[in-house]
């Protein structure tokens, strides 16, 4: 008999899903009823016919706590919804204002921002959809008027959220929300291990301002990521990213130098990106979103247009950043409703069954998900391209020959 039951975890997020595929009903679950039902799954207390989750997570938690298998748990609650198809996560360009002109930025207009209303409208629909987590970028969200007040909002709504900046300045407002609430993360971009080589893609004196403000982020515990694009002027510079890394005591994620069509001078090849994960990942902490061999691989699909959607500074519901012009567009939530655009779209219902061309023939396919389809698009010739970046890493990784290899996609020097 099938399971009537589908759990899903996001371990970054600590939240995760429980979706009943009969009644079409999900229960929101935290890290403690998480871990209570993997407890009992495995001594078979739990099974597919069980109906009243909410009843058996309560009676889990309590058998947990005084086994004290579990050390801390807030109060519980169940957020039930229906949705077709659940959204755990949105990720919203509140502006493309930004204080600064980096030149590896792929944002084009500058000059477009959402209305407070506007904005305060689809956290409540996204807290009504489900959603787990709203998420915030810019341009440089800190600097959006009224960001207190979102931040607010999504906080109270139940939801959690990661900032995305570039924390050259915290408001006052967002200071005390930090001091006050939990549930705010932040990614921090730093692109250099100083002054000079973070200045140079930045802008002369915006070092010492992030670093101050690190600073203040760590001594009010909140979760940090610094966030590295890797690029032709940095790259070199790897152990010294490793020492500041070690110093901070935070997790750096890198990513790659995309060329929109300017600064192409910054670009990097497949291989030197290979080799810097593989540098940093020996050292310690998550590089690419995954830790390589150590890796909880599910932790690697990013989810975009299954589970996760990202809404621009002028209302447009699209793939993902990356992949969010009109080709890549469901809707508008200024003229429809974030639920129609995720549920009832052309664009999202099909985007969901795409995948890369090779996924079912390839033996490492447990290791990509079938990789980042935003840089299929861009590197290859169609959105279901394979990722060759991800194909390289995986036969680094594990030795496996990916599917991509045999179909002449990857040079055999390279090999």
């Amino acid at each position: 008999m099938k399971s009537r039951f589908s759990i899903f975890y996001n371990s970054y997020y600590e939240n995760g899903l429980i979706i009943d595929k009969i009644e079409n009903v999900s229960y929101v679950i935290n890290r403690g009823h998480y871990l209570s039902l993997l407890f009992l799954k495995r001594d078979k207390f739990v099974s597919s016919e069980t109906t009243d989750y909410p009843k058996i997570l309560q009676e889990t938690i309590t058998f947990c706590k005084e086994k004290k298998l579990i050390e801390e748990l807030r109060e519980i609650s169940f957020n039930v919804f229906s949705e077709k198809i659940p959204l755990k996560t949105v990720q919203l360009q509140i502006t493309s204002r930004c204080n600064l002109r980096c030149k590896h930025c792929y944002i084009g207009d500058y000059d477009s921002s959402l209305k407070i209303e506007d904005v305060l409208g689809i956290v409540d629909e996204a807290k009504k959809m489900g959603v787990v987590n709203f998420d915030l970028t810019g341009g440089e969200p800190l600097a959006y008027k009224g960001i207190e007040k979102v931040i607010k909002s999504i906080l109270d709504n139940g939801m959690k959220t990661v900032i995305f900046s570039n924390a050259m300045r915290i408001p006052d407002g967002v200071k005390s929300l930090i001091k006050n609430y939990s549930g705010i993360s932040m990614k921090v971009s730093l692109d250099g291990w100083d002054e000079e080589s973070h200045d140079y893609i930045r802008g002369k004196g915006n070092f010492r301002k992030t670093m101050e403000n690190i600073e203040f982020l760590k001594e009010n515990s909140v979760p940090l990521f610094i966030n590295v694009v890797l690029n032709s002027k940095n790259i070199k510079g790897m152990d010294k990213f490793i020492k500041l890394s070690e110093s901070l005591n935070i997790p750096f994620i890198f990513d790659r130098f995309i060329p929109f069509a300017r600064n192409t001078y910054l670009s990097i090849s497949d291989e030197d990106y290979i080799q810097a994960l593989i540098r940093y990942d020996k050292f310690k902490f998550h590089c690419d979103k995954t830790t390589l061999k150590n890796a909880d691989l599910s932790e690697f699909y990013c989810g975009a247009g299954n589970s996760y959607v990202y809404i621009n500074s002028i209302g447009d519901v699209g793939f993902c950043p990356t992949l969010s012009t009109a080709n890549f567009c469901g809707g508008n939530v200024l003229k429809q409703s974030l639920s129609s655009i995720w549920n009832d779209s052309v664009f999202f219902n099909h985007i969901r069954n795409i995948r890369c061309s090779l996924y079912s023939l390839c033996p490492v396919n447990y290791f990509c998900k079938g990789g980042c389809r935003s840089r299929g698009e861009f590197f290859g010739s169609d959105i279901t391209s394979p990722d060759l970046q991800i194909c390289k890493l995986a036969y680094k990784i594990t030795g496996i020959y990916p599917a991509s290899f045999s179909g002449g996609f990857v040079n055999d020097n390279w090999i």
